[in-house]
């Protein structure tokens, strides 16, 4: 059996668009450009393989919903590989990515 890697990994990533699934009602597959990865605590990990590249994840009716995806959003999760070109979202990881430039600097002051 050939192995894929990298199999699980801790993105940060942008929405570009999430369509209904056609091979299992209640799911997304949701086209992420994966900005940062990192490696999952054992798992094996090539995380220059993902940064700056479009990934397929499938994400649950429900976590789309909840998170209200958007194309330009920002998230952050983990994955893990369900085939050679698919990923899975797990579920409970999932939330919007913090604003870099808030956290970073102060409001400007009128």
């Amino acid at each position: 059996m050939v192995q894929m890697m990298p199999n699980a990994a801790l993105i940060q990533a942008m929405v570009l668009a999430a369509e209904p699934y056609p091979a299992q009602v209640g799911f997304y597959v949701v086209s992420l450009l994966v900005k940062q990865a990192s490696e999952k605590s054992g798992k094996r990990f090539l995380g220059s393989d993902l940064q700056q590249k479009e990934v397929k994840v499938l994400v649950s009716q429900s976590l789309t919903e909840q998170l209200n995806l958007t194309a330009g959003q920002q998230l952050s999760g983990e994955i893990k590989k369900v085939s050679p070109v698919m990923w899975r979202a797990i579920e409970e990881s999932w939330q919007p990515a913090a604003n870099k430039r808030s956290a970073t600097k102060p409001p400007k002051k009128r």
